[in-house]
């Protein structure tokens, strides 16, 4: 039964003739049979908040959904994977409030030249940057996943020049999970977690990306990363078990 409504969960609003805010909004249960992160999901799937809730309901207490308007200028609404897991939702958090901030879309949009380069390139190096490099790392992106900023590539590399020529990371992070699925669907994010070798140290990283703009016409993608455990050894070493992950170069 939908919250606050006498009618079926599968009614819509305008059919219910009610006004209160919850009319729609199905009541999850606890634990959550959609939600794989209590190991209660069938088949490791579980769908987004778009699928949990009617499209047309307005939910006054998520203060992330963009149907309500509160975030209407980012134009995305978080997975309840990633509000329901304590590393996605710092990282979400942190990215979320940086971009809030600091107008970034805007920023993006207007690289042309090394000098609007450089102004945007600011906010991720040095003294003044907006994440802290020593907890998080940082890819910008264009819309098809060419490398903008990469501040796990030494200052230096990050050069207009280099963004031009696609030489600051030849790899096109539309490959990545997180930032393809913020470019492809409405929600406008995406989550990950993968791992790498540094040093010979099997290191698993969360990551979390935003579309910077609306959907179909952005201004690019933005990803943050973090390490989350290590384990010493070569290729085949397990994952820990509170993680799902895959290896990355």
């Amino acid at each position: 039964m939908c919250k606050n409504c006498s009618r079926k969960s599968n009614q819509k609003c305008e059919e219910s003739k009610k006004k209160d805010c919850g009319c729609c909004q199905q009541t999850i249960p606890s634990p959550n049979p959609c939600d794989i992160l209590n190991g209660c999901g069938n088949n490791n799937i579980q769908p987004s908040c778009f699928l949990n809730h009617e499209i047309t309901a307005v939910d006054c207490n998520a203060p992330y959904r963009i149907f309500n308007g509160s975030i209407s200028q980012l134009n995305v609404e978080p997975s309840c994977c990633i509000l329901n897991d304590p590393t996605y939702r710092d990282l979400f958090n942190t990215l979320y409030n940086a971009i809030l901030n600091n107008n970034l879309e805007t920023l993006l949009n207007a690289i042309t030249n090394a000098t609007t380069y450089n102004t945007f390139k600011a906010l991720f190096f040095g003294p003044l940057a907006i994440i802290n490099p020593a907890l998080y790392s940082v890819v910008v992106t264009d819309p098809d996943g060419h490398v903008v900023i990469d501040t796990t590539k030494a200052d230096a590399n990050n050069t207009f020049t280099n963004y031009v020529a696609g030489t600051i990371n030849t790899e096109n992070f539309n490959t990545r999970v997180d930032v393809m699925e913020a470019q492809m669907f409405p929600e406008g994010t995406g989550f990950e977690t993968a791992y790498t070798f540094i040093n010979n140290t099997k290191t698993f990283q969360s990551s979390v990306s935003i579309r910077l703009g609306k959907w179909r016409n952005s201004a690019g993608t933005i990803r943050i990363t973090k390490a989350i455990a290590s384990l010493p050894g070569g290729p085949g070493f397990g994952a820990p078990a509170f993680t799902f992950g895959r290896p990355r170069p």
